[in-house]
């Protein structure tokens, strides 16, 4: 917010209370056009409010991608897997951005006939999981939810995160599972990476997505899914660029120094990342 600003907001409000005070304690032929002119100044102020905090975000308007609109007929027609106007239904994030990043990595997997398995790494309540099962299975492919389902496991806390002890244990196993499905999906309790006994030894993946926040079930995620990744496919990492979560971004930037691969920082909201496998080359 700019001085003037602040000033403008400033003196609007003293206007408005000296305006409010003669509508109580002044003449009252002069009360209507008191109150009236007070009605206005507070729409002016919160006009000037709004506008201070939120113009340059507003410079640029947030379109969806042209295949999921504009050319929604030819996307069909070209064999697209996915209905955008009823699959963004299933992705609880209040995030376009985001969803969209999600679209477009399945539309790719698809066109390059990548194989493999999906998964998630921190489900919560299954935001982005509901919509990911419903892909694996109009794909026919198993999508396996990972989580604690009680929120951050105390072992999971560094130093300076002990703040967090039960932060997002507002989730249960059964709520998810009846939100998500069953069909073509498994759910894994515990942490990880103790839980991943529980996955085939035999399963890789074409898209995983790792959503814990935390930089140790972070680094654990990449250790495991890397080198189970089918060339070509992509894991997406939450909270890499959002500034609040540091050790979620060191164990990314930690884990792909001296990777063929590096990571990509989109524009969604909470600072997701992705990389992709390297294709074989043929």
């Amino acid at each position: 917010m700019t001085r003037t600003q602040k000033i403008g907001i400033c003196g609007g409000a003293v206007a408005t209370l000296c305006l409010i005070a003669f509508a109580l304690f002044g003449h009252p032929q002069w009360v209507l056009f008191t109150w009236g002119a007070a009605a206005s100044l507070l729409i002016l102020m919160a006009v000037l409010l709004f506008r201070a905090r939120s113009t340059w975000t507003q410079a640029l308007l947030p379109w969806p991608p042209e295949r999921y609109t504009d050319n929604i007929d030819r996307y069909r027609a070209r064999g697209g897997v996915l209905e955008p106007e009823t699959d963004i239904k299933k992705f609880a994030h209040n995030d376009q951005t985001r969803f969209f990043v999600f679209c477009l990595i399945v539309d790719q997997i698809v066109k390059d006939h990548v194989p493999g398995d999906f998964a998630e790494l921190g489900v919560f309540k299954g935001h982005s999981a509901e919509f990911l099962a419903a892909i694996g299975r109009r794909l026919k492919r198993t999508t396996y939810m990972l989580d604690t389902f009680e929120g951050f496991d105390e072992a999971d806390l560094g130093a300076r995160e002990s703040s967090l002890k039960g932060a997002f244990s507002d989730t249960s196993l059964d709520a998810v599972r009846a939100k998500v499905g069953v069909e073509k999906t498994v759910f894994i309790k515990g942490r990880f990476p103790a839980t991943a006994a529980a996955i085939p030894d035999d399963a890789r993946f074409a898209l995983v997505h790792i959503d814990c926040d935390l930089g140790e079930p972070m680094m654990a995620g990449l250790q495991y899914f890397y080198p189970r990744m089918q060339p070509g496919g992509f894991i997406l990492m939450h909270d890499y660029g959002s500034l609040y979560w540091d050790g979620a971004e060191k164990a990314v930037d930690d884990f792909f120094v001296g990777k063929a691969e590096g990571v990509i920082p989109l524009p969604d909201r909470c600072g997701s990342a992705v990389m992709r496998k390297n294709k074989q080359v043929r």
